[in-house]
């Protein structure tokens, strides 16, 4: 039988499935509750059970204290409830809560996707989990090789496991290594989470997502969250590749729209990249069809990715559009 849960202060609200720890369901859930492990070592999820029933579903070794049993603080990657109930428990509101991670993490599945792309999936030991918000990245090193920044592409609901893209790129050593020699169980060092291209959960208002090329990874977690939070906000997913093969998640993308009324997606190609990351003739095109779909801007939250020059452009003819500047959230990408 599921149950009712009840986070305090913020009063966000959210179901416990059968088996269901309290932290997996509001991660879940979208929440943003502070942990380090999910296996009851490290006590960063402690909470107060303010009402109702719980009963333990994992052993733990971290040990509560007696005053805080007292109060009513559990870890909440332990319990589970059993009757509705209200949890009082810290949230993280911003990247600066967020401690920086640095964590030997294992490669465990490397998978090849249209258009050249290694979906790269990476596992930190249990005890490890990396606590991100959606959108943000990561700095990746391979071995012999300089560190390499990359957003992770997934939902936060669970951080021992890391999912990156990179693209084939030939000449680039980091794009080399991951296509030709790194294998699955090769230790992947991993330092984060950076970068404030973070979702405003505030906000009730229709979002145009706007990514070129592989800068969809982070537009993907963003967007996995906010389903998360079915809050049942208007999306438009407007995704811009070289070539119409380049959309590696394609079919993701149009399962989303396939199964959501408010989620509209938009593939879009230029056909050849612009002159030193400047925005091309059909890469503007591709800007002003975002203008053609939604003439008036200024009901709406734009979060983009892409070269510095398109990004600019975008940014632009999208003001002119009537798109507050606090309401554009942007994140060049380094490389491709």
């Amino acid at each position: 039988m599921s149950h009712d849960v009840r986070l305090l202060p913020s009063g966000k609200t959210f179901t416990a499935q059968p088996r269901e720890t309290l932290l997996e369901a509001g991660l879940r859930a979208g929440a943003s509750l502070p942990y380090r492990c999910d296996n009851g070592s490290c006590g960063e999820c402690r909470a107060r059970i303010v009402s109702g029933q719980t009963r333990e579903v994992r052993p733990h070794d971290y040990v509560v204290s007696e005053a805080e049993r007292i109060r009513g603080v559990q870890l909440l990657c332990c319990v589970a409830p059993a009757s509705d109930v209200e949890v009082e428990a810290r949230e993280i509101g911003s990247v600066e809560e967020i401690p920086r991670q640095v964590i030997a993490t294992k490669v465990s599945k490397l998978h090849l996707l249209d258009g050249e792309v290694m979906e790269v999936h990476l596992r930190t030991p249990r005890s490890q989990a990396m606590q991100f918000l959606p959108g943000q990245h990561a700095l990746i090193t391979l071995p012999g090789l300089l560190p390499r920044y990359r957003s992770l592409a997934n939902c936060p609901c669970n951080g021992t496991h890391l999912l990156c893209y990179v693209r084939r790129a030939p000449g680039d050593a980091f794009s080399e290594y991951v296509f030709t020699t790194l294998a699955r169980g090769d230790q992947v060092m991993v330092e984060g989470p950076e970068g404030r291209f973070t979702l405003d959960e505030v906000s009730t208002r229709p979002i145009i997502f706007f990514a070129y090329d592989v800068g969809f990874a982070p537009l993907k977690s963003l967007i996995e969250h906010t389903m998360a939070l079915n809050e049942l906000r208007i999306m438009w997913c407007y995704w811009m590749t070289l070539k119409p093969e380049d959309h590696f998640l394609d079919n993701l993308c149009r399962s989303w729209a396939d199964a959501l009324d408010e989620f509209h997606y938009v593939p879009l190609s230029s056909l050849r990249a612009g002159a030193d990351g400047a925005p091309n003739w059909r890469e503007l095109a591709a800007v002003e069809r975002i203008v053609e779909d939604h003439p008036d801007l200024s009901g709406f939250d734009v979060y983009m990715t892409g070269p510095q020059g398109m990004v600019d452009f975008a940014r632009r003819r999208f003001m002119a559009a009537g798109l507050p500047t606090e309401r554009f959230f942007q994140e060049v990408l380094r490389t491709f």
